[in-house]
């Protein structure tokens, strides 16, 4: 590896390694996350004090949810924006939906403390163990890319609010503000969480990718030892366990975030349709927070996808080399010719039983948008 080859991977690490760990935080502290992580021992751990406060503020969130929908809407009907009744249904939409996402994440989490704290120290552990091995700089930029695509989207996003608040801080009361800037912080946390679960899944899928680039580093005659191919099984049984550690904590919030962004696509498709037949031109507005959301819902589609079909590749893999069996225990033998690396299942991501995370679940949402333009263009404003 040149001198240039190895700088550009050390700045994809650290650059992906300070993203995580920036994202980590920031979600620990916006969804109010019952866990805390003990410098002496390096884990993470639940904290009773911490829990009991979560609860706390989701009651108060929950009861104080009916009324912040109440004065958002006030606030847009005191501002007086053309096509009134449309916009603020579109708006109010997309703040229920919102609200929705994080009070039920907040609440799945507080439920679920003792899974999430063993999933953050069991992918803390595997990840310490591939850098230990395989070397510190493993993260490439087909990796590090949709992390930081959607890391974009959403500072755009709080960049726009920002905006619109300031410009609407001259028109409404200073307490209409502040209900206002708490409709952004939880605009924000249903985005921080989809960071924290785009992070998680690109972190397992850096480490299936160092995992499938050492397979492919032997030669198709070559056999390979066996306590090495034994060590790369482990890792492998490492990194499904974690998948599958991923997908039972964080299936529910999966499941409420692509409801909630293919419900906002909709929802804006909608607006957007409808002021075209009206005025006969077009609302960019509305046309980049359309393309924004649905870049958004696509990333965190494919990012789930990816991992899979890597994982499968690195599977094919495993079956592709040439063990040498001769100097190893019998025991030894026997779990691994026995293991799932050598009797491979499909690789599926299903959230809930209900679907799967895939291209072709993508496909059949961009079949569905097109059914949804098409059935309102010849019935919906004209009857």
């Amino acid at each position: 590896m040149t001198q240039w080859a190895d700088r550009r991977r050390r700045f994809y690490s650290v650059a992906f390694f300070i993203s995580i760990r920036s994202i980590l935080l920031t979600a620990q502290v916006m969804l109010l996350a019952p866990i805390i992580r003990s410098k002496q021992r390096g884990i993470y751990r639940t904290h009773r004090v911490l829990s009991y406060l979560s609860f706390f503020l989701l009651l108060t969130m929950c009861t104080a949810a009916p009324f912040l929908l109440r004065i958002i809407a006030s606030t847009y009907a005191s501002v007086g924006v053309q096509y009134d009744a449309l916009f603020v249904r579109i708006a109010m939409i997309s703040q229920v939906s919102d609200i929705s996402i994080v009070l039920i994440t907040i609440l799945s989490q507080i439920w679920q403390r003792q899974r999430l704290c063993g999933f953050l120290n069991r992918m803390q552990d595997t990840v310490q163990r591939v850098r230990s091995i395989y070397g510190r700089n493993f993260v490439r930029l087909r990796v590090l890319l949709p992390l930081w695509l959607q890391l974009g989207l959403t500072l755009y996003d709080v960049l726009m609010q920002l905006v619109f608040l300031v410009k609407l801080a001259i028109k409404i009361d200073p307490w209409q503000f502040a209900v206002n800037l708490a409709s952004l912080y939880l605009q924000q946390c249903r985005a921080t969480l989809q960071l924290l679960i785009m992070a998680s899944i690109l972190l397992l899928t850096a480490c299936y990718a160092q995992l499938a680039l050492r397979l492919e580093d032997f030669e198709q005659s070559k056999i390979v030892e066996f306590t090495y191919f034994e060590d790369l099984v482990a890792l492998q049984k490492e990194l499904d366990e974690l998948l599958a550690r991923l997908q039972c904590v964080f299936q529910l919030p999966l499941l409420l975030l692509v409801a909630g962004e293919f419900i906002n696509v909709l929802a804006n498709l909608y607006a957007q349709l409808y002021y075209y037949v009206i005025t006969k031109a077009w609302w960019f507005a509305f046309v980049f927070y359309y393309a924004k959301i649905s870049a958004e819902l696509y990333l965190l589609i494919h990012t789930v996808y990816f991992c899979c079909v890597l994982r499968t590749v690195i599977t094919h893999l495993f079956l592709d080399r040439e063990v040498d069996f001769e100097d190893a225990p019998e025991t030894s033998r026997y779990e691994l010719t026995h293991s799932d690396v050598m009797w491979p299942q499909p690789t599926q991501f299903f959230i809930l039983g209900l679907f799967e995370l895939n291209n072709e679940f993508w496909l059949f949402l961009v079949t569905y948008s097109v059914n949804f333009i098409v059935i309102i263009l010849q019935f919906g404003f004209f009857t």
